[in-house]
């Protein structure tokens, strides 16, 4: 039943993220979410990976078994690079996210009441659009591109909008106040990286 309340919880973060994003979690909880909210998406991607490949294969006719396409050897390389994104790199990145952001947050403006931990909650409750649904963008793009592109904006929107209330509600700060820490936080790198540049490192 542990993993069906997650479900909920995430459903409820997702569509109400006002109300359902402020529970504290240490990193191993709110990752374990993570990986259990992820898995059926996952499986679904799994599924439409080989399907498309699959079509793509078919319909190449005359380069069909012979290929790497065709043995299957592109859609076992479009689900492992997926999943690797999803439960390897992603993490990663939301961690680094959540450390840069947390430092401006806390330590810069003093507008943070969390710890790391809550900033990091925040945006994992943040990214659960776009995890719990990238397949249904995706389903969409073979459809029709442009229907995959409009879910892919729309989703990504969802995505922001979770984001900045669930950093605001770990951090017991408001929404404003996390994304000037956000703005703030692209300024100075946008500036490191100019200056990096100009002296050639």
């Amino acid at each position: 039943m542990i993993f069906v309340d997650d479900l909920k919880g995430a459903i409820d973060a997702i569509m109400h993220p006002g109300k359902n994003t402020g529970k504290s979690m240490d990193i191993v909880q709110t990752l374990s979410m993570y990986y259990k909210v992820s898995f059926i998406p996952a499986v679904i991607f799994v599924v439409l990976a080989l399907i498309v490949t699959n079509m793509v294969s078919s319909a190449l006719g005359s380069l069909g078994s012979g290929t790497a396409l065709g043995s299957g050897t592109a859609g076992l390389m479009l689900v492992v690079l997926g999943l690797t994104f999803l439960w390897i790199a992603m993490p990663i990145g939301l961690m680094i996210d959540a450390a840069l952001l947390h430092l401006f947050g806390k330590i810069v403006l003093k507008s943070f009441k969390g710890t790391y931990s809550n900033t990091f909650t925040g945006f994992v409750y943040g990214e659960l659009p776009i995890v719990a649904l990238f397949w249904v963008a995706l389903l969409l793009s073979i459809v029709s591109p442009l229907l995959g592109i409009l879910a892919f904006v729309i989703i990504g929107i969802w995505t922001l909008v979770v984001s900045i209330i669930a950093i605001a509600n770990q951090n017991k700060t408001t929404a404003v106040n996390v994304i000037i820490a956000a703005v703030l936080e692209i300024v100075v790198i946008f500036v490191l990286e100019v200056i990096l540049a100009v002296l050639g490192l």
